[in-house]
């Protein structure tokens, strides 16, 4: 063993990586079976040791048994001791040095073996002097190294029996996985430490602030997190509970309250509402302390939120639904949310002070909302699970039916109840979502009950202007008119909805001119805001086309005209009042939008009816025309009227573009023939597809020079100077966004973004307009505007170069190249260069986050250990390889972690 010990003790040392990552596994595995033996041995040695006690006890002792018990024991104290000289050899002269290895795979052999010979050795090396080793490893620069240190303690804290003597290593090191926890780079590091954070929560050794600290995990972005944490949470909820049971008395007192005669009664009082009181408490103080710490990360996160209709609530109920008792049941927590809280507590002084205890807040009531929804979301579309293992399909469809029917019933009361907040109207229409209407199609009889769903639906979009209610009412009625056997009670709504927009939309016409800007009252102006918020929502779900179309005479105009004339209120004059001045441009953006949906609706019209061969009159042809010289008129009068990135300005410039490549799929396709309906028989059509002209060309383009400024400003890339034939660059002003001291990193990272979501939109259309031919095609501008897209093509990021290589020649295909291999190879190698130099110039103003990492690799982790760790020492000798992930054995520091 002598030879063993100094072979693998040198090849362990070896500069080479495959010398001294085999020398150092062998070694861990042979500590692995001396510490398997040794874990015998003490097992065998105290088996005889308590015979040998047992013998003496004897009134007449066995001497020949007495000396053969006493000379087990010495052979096995001599063996254990044998052993764990072994053991001690190989960690001092393999472990000490590899556990920091540069080589991740070595130091993550290490900590797993340590881990191994704590649970199997643990009368040797459950010491703090080796679990200190645990502790330092914890901020290692490797992710697989520090989830492995995770795993590792979380199976020594496991074990009850081990929690005396993790107590100081906890207490040590919490804050470091405290901010493992939270603070991760990787999500699977983050999850892992959650579940230790469990273990540690068990053993009693977390402070208050830290278990809030983790809680707030429930609302993280990763759902991996997420579902690590359910456990933790749980308990937190548990402990809710159970204090506010205590303060009422215990559950003998309340057992007679909380458990109804009659379990159907929803509206009486029971267990469950205290959990619902206990969960939206915990979440809602959750979710004010991440706005207190982080509101500029909220914010920018709600800006870039791509998850749909899922809030963090709604995630988070998600993730809890299997662990928090009475979370499934519904039902029960809509029976809940329907009850009259306002009204005076009755009953004796237990009850009054039970239903005082369980009262929620409005705030409250908009979070349980939202995990109504979620925990609705999951019953009626998840049927995998123990519940359901032992019934059959028919079964599990029945109930489902059966829920979807009680569902159905209670949104109407859902509605009544939180209609009038648009906070809650719109969380109880997303609970349609979900619904299946099928179940009125089977059932003709229960009609009446979808029929007073839709009422309320209807209601619910006549009585908001909010754009949440107005979007999830909008999604609802499309989601009813998906069923065929509804959609003719769905049509009747829909159509009695636009004749209510249509018909206020004239009496507003009379108000005031609607085609000049300032003209109206407040009043009128928020009213008409208000209809063409609900005219923009039924476009989108359905034609607007007969709705606007329709003459109601006495000289009335058509409603198309009067959305038309509207867009012209978009010319700007400074009013002096913001607010105004707001109201103001949100009327022209939801008229411009309307208007493009009228289009939208009409060209498909027009496209289905040449497909199906039909004639399109001229008279309708020439109608539509009228009606495209009004909206580019007033649209390019608007927009053309403001000099900043304002609202009305961008989307303005960007409908515009929408709207002339719209037209242009009116155009034959390249397979058409003489004889097609397509091409010769509607030739009238074609006049509706028109080009861009210069002027406008020259306006859109100095839109983009201003998107493009303003992006290279927020992102600090530079522009390329502008060639002979184009005009040069204007100088800005250093004043403009110079106070940046009181913006945050996240906030001035959220501009960037936006400044990039906003240049390469109009890029996008610019591009698709080019494409179509209705733009940069004639004229002295022919040309001018692809080179000017193409200018910054490298140096405005990524997003922005693939938007903009849409403008390449296609590359042509199935050719074969006729060259040699070494003219292929020359190429190639030309090529590579051309792509390098190309590299080097769009990345010349960012720096590289990975540069010098293979020369610095943890450095900067060695400094942050030493700080966590009380300074490992600086004196040791390092030998080959060692130093990149830092750390090592102090001397000084034996009894750190003390007995």
């Amino acid at each position: 063993m002598e030879n063993v010990h100094v072979w693998l003790s040198s090849m362990a040392d070896s500069s080479s990586r495959p010398f001294r990552h085999t020398a150092t596994l062998v070694a861990l595995v042979m500590a692995n079976s001396f510490s398997k033996i040794a874990s015998g041995e003490i097992e065998a040695s105290a088996k005889v040791q308590r015979q040998l006690e047992g013998e003496k006890k004897n009134k007449r002792p066995n001497k020949a048994r007495l000396a053969d018990f006493q000379n087990k024991v010495d052979k096995n104290e001599k063996q254990k001791a044998y052993i764990e000289s072994e053991l001690q050899g190989f960690f001092n002269e393999v472990y000490v040095h590899r556990y920091r290895d540069i080589d991740p795979k070595i130091r993550i052999e290490c900590v797993e073996a340590l881990g191994y010979w704590i649970t199997t050795l643990p009368s040797v090396f459950f010491e703090g002097q080796y679990l200190r080793y645990m502790g330092w490893m914890l901020s290692d620069t490797h992710a697989g190294m520090r989830q492995e240190v995770i795993k590792q303690l979380s199976k020594i804290m496991k074990n009850p029996a081990n929690h005396g003597q993790m107590r100081h290593f906890i207490e040590r090191f919490r804050p470091r996985l405290v901010e493992m926890a939270t603070r991760d780079s990787e999500p699977g590091v983050r999850a892992a430490a959650v579940e230790l954070m469990d273990y540690v929560r068990q053993a009693g050794m977390l402070e208050p602030d830290d278990i809030d600290t983790i809680g707030k995990l429930i609302f993280d972005s990763e759902p991996r997190v997420r579902k690590a944490l359910v456990g933790f949470f749980a308990e937190s909820i548990k402990d809710l509970y159970d204090n506010r049971v205590e303060e009422l008395g215990g559950e003998e007192v309340l057992e007679d309250i909380l458990n109804p005669e009659d379990e159907e009664d929803l509206s009486t009082p029971r267990t469950a509402w205290i959990r619902y009181k206990s969960l939206a408490e915990s979440l809602l103080s959750y979710d004010d302390e991440d706005q207190e710490e982080m509101p500029s990360q909220i914010e920018a996160a709600d800006y870039l939120n791509v998850s749909g209709t899922e809030s963090r609530f709604t995630l988070a109920a998600q993730a809890l639904y299997d662990k928090v008792p009475n979370l499934k049941e519904w039902e029960t927590l809509a029976g809940y949310l329907l009850y009259d809280h306002s009204a005076p507590a009755t009953g004796n002084e237990t009850e009054r002070a039970l239903k005082d205890s369980v009262k929620p807040t409005e705030k409250e009531e908009l979070v349980l909302l939202e995990v109504l929804n979620a925990v609705v979301k999951v019953s009626l579309t998840h049927v995998h699970g123990p519940e359901h293992s032992k019934k059959t399909k028919a079964e599990i469809q029945e109930a489902k039916e059966n829920a979807a029917r009680r569902l159905a019933g209670l949104i109407p009361n859902l509605l009544k109840k939180y209609g009038a907040d648009p906070k809650t109207a719109t969380v109880v229409l997303r609970l349609e979502h979900v619904l299946n209407l099928g179940i009125f199609e089977e059932l003709r009889q229960d009609s009446t009950a979808y029929a007073k769903l839709l009422d309320e639906i209807s209601a619910q979009f006549k009585g908001h202007a909010d754009k949440g209610v107005l979007s999830e009412a909008g999604a609802a009625l499309l989601h009813a008119r998906g069923y065929e056997e509804l959609e003719e009670v769905t049509e009747s709504r829909m159509q009695s909805l636009w004749d209510d927009t249509t018909s206020a939309l004239r009496k507003i016409n009379k108000a005031g001119e609607i085609s000049v800007r300032g003209a109206m009252r407040n009043k009128v102006l928020t009213e008409l805001s208000h209809n063409l918020a609900r005219l923009e929502q039924l476009a989108t779900i359905s034609s607007p086309v007969d709705s606007l179309e329709t003459d109601a005479g006495k000289g009335d105009p058509l409603p198309i005209n009067i959305v038309l004339d509207t867009i012209a209120r978009g010319v700007f004059e400074d009013s002096n009042d913001e607010a105004r001045d707001a109201l103001e441009d949100e009327v022209v953006l939801s008229a411009i939008r309307s208007g493009m949906f009228y289009f939208m609706w009409k060209v498909k019209s027009f496209i289905d009816a040449t497909a199906a061969g039909d004639e399109i009159p001229e008279l309708d042809v020439d109608h539509l025309r009228e009606l495209q010289d009004i909206f580019t008129t007033n649209l390019i009068a608007a927009f053309s009227s403001r000099s900043t990135l304002d609202p009305v300005r961008l989307i303005g410039a960007g409908v515009l573009l929408d709207f002339y490549i719209l037209f242009s799929t009116l155009r034959p396709g390249k397979n058409s023939k003489a004889g097609d309906a397509t091409s010769n028989e509607n030739i009238h059509l074609q006049s509706l597809v028109q080009e861009i002209g210069p002027e406008v060309q020259a306006e859109l383009t100095s839109i983009f020079d201003s998107l493009e400024k303003q992006f290279s400003k927020k992102s600090k890339k530079t522009l390329a100077e502008p060639s002979d034939d184009e005009a040069p660059q204007e100088l800005e002003s250093e004043s403009e966004d110079d106070n940046d001291e009181d913006v945050s990193a996240s906030e001035k990272q959220a501009e960037t973004l936006r400044a990039e979501q906003q240049l390469c939109e109009l890029a996008g259309k610019l591009v698709l307009a080019i494409l179509a031919r209705v733009i940069d095609v004639s004229g002295e501008l022919k040309g001018k505007l692809r080179h000017r897209l193409q200018r910054n093509r490298s140096r405005l990021g990524h997003n922005f170069k693939e938007v903009i290589a849409y403008l390449d020649d296609p590359k042509p295909k199935g050719k074969k190249s006729h060259k040699s291999k070494a003219q292929q190879a020359a190429d190639e190698k030309k090529k590579a260069a051309q792509k390098s130099t190309e590299l080097v110039e769009e990345d010349d103003d960012e720096e590289d986050p990975f540069a010098e990492i293979e020369a610095e690799e943890g450095t900067a982790e060695d400094l942050r250990r030493r700080e966590l760790l009380d300074e490992e020492p600086e004196n040791e000798e390092h030998d080959a390889g060692e130093g990149a992930a830092g750390g090592g054995e102090e001397e000084d520091d034996e009894d750190m972690m003390g007995d």
